[in-house]
């Protein structure tokens, strides 16, 4: 992956995390990715939360309550944060391929 394409994650993942509709979320989903980047606030100290931190929460919700409808935590329910797992990481992928090809996210991806 080239510098351009390293600086365009770098970017575009603070963005995510600043104004989660910057990855294309929908309203609730994009609620709750704040319940979870405000829950690991408390959480984390010394540095800012990151993208790989929230999918990191994600998953451990998923775990936790077996991708279940049913089950919650932190008021996620296990289906949600497995749709928005793979919400986040096809976000962060289309960009990163359009760069691979040759591409600019945006204008001819």
């Amino acid at each position: 992956m080239g510098n351009y394409a390293l600086r365009f994650l770098m970017l575009n993942s603070h963005r995510a995390i600043k104004s989660p509709l910057v990855l294309g979320l929908n309203e609730s989903s994009a609620k709750t990715l704040r319940i979870v980047k405000d829950d690991l606030a408390t959480l984390i100290n010394g540095r800012a939360v990151n993208i790989e931190d929230i999918l990191n929460q994600l998953r451990r919700i998923r775990e936790l309550t077996s991708e279940s409808e049913t089950r919650k935590y932190l008021g996620v329910c296990g289906k949600d944060a497995s749709t928005i797992d793979g919400e986040i990481c096809r976000a962060i992928y289309k960009p990163l391929s359009c760069i691979k090809s040759g591409g600019f996210p945006g204008e001819n991806c």
